[in-house]
């Protein structure tokens, strides 16, 4: 949790029905799209600015079909910025999906604990994640081992990727987004946690 942090949730979702027709569809997709029973906090909490909603949305680089690091890798890189921004609400949710983009639990270990630099890619991508949380860049030696394992465009992606979800950590953790109750059951505490499976 971070310090400070209220133990409420700043602001709640708008009622959907004074909501435009397309954010409420988009909710709706959002939710099919998240596998849960209800809508995700930070999504419904989101159309309280519907343009906002919209692009952040659309943007949705965690999900690009044309992606060019493979999903394990993003997510990866997600889970560790996560962590490193204290991103507990938005953690919870992709600790569950990580397996469904080939994130084993070694994986989240990583992720959750760091990476001792044993000179795998893993190591550096999360070393490349905590350059960019503790820095806010990559450091020269850093992107020297990056440019051997990644084209400049997957390096491009990685930075724009871990940047992107900064901003829903500090979404959720502005407002002090709780877990949907459909989760809180599924999670261990304290954070930052593992997931049960599905």
């Amino acid at each position: 949790m971070v310090k400070g942090r209220a133990l409420f949730p700043r602001m709640a979702p708008p009622d959907p029905e004074g909501l435009p027709t397309e954010t409420r569809e988009l909710l709706e997709a959002c939710r099919a799209r998240s596998g849960l029973p209800q809508t995700p906090f930070i999504y419904g909490v989101l159309a309280v600015h519907p343009a906002l909603l919209s692009r952040l949305v659309g943007a949705g680089l965690g999900r690009m079909p044309d992606a060019l690091l493979a999903p394990a890798d993003r997510e990866l890189l997600v889970l560790r910025t996560l962590r490193n921004c204290g991103g507990e609400y938005e953690w919870t949710h992709h600790v569950r999906q990580a397996p469904g983009r080939g994130l084993d639990t070694d994986g989240v270990r990583l992720a959750r604990d760091g990476a001792h630099d044993d000179g795998s890619r893993e190591a550096l991508l999360v070393l490349a994640a905590d350059d960019l949380h503790s820095e806010h860049t990559l450091s020269a030696q850093t992107w020297q081992r990056l440019e051997k394992h990644l084209s400049h465009a997957e390096i491009l992606e990685l930075v724009v990727l871990v940047g992107f979800i900064r901003v829903f950590a500090l979404v959720g953790n502005a407002l002090c987004l709780p877990l949907e109750p459909c989760m809180q059951e599924r999670v261990d505490r304290p954070w930052p946690v593992e997931v049960k499976p599905e």
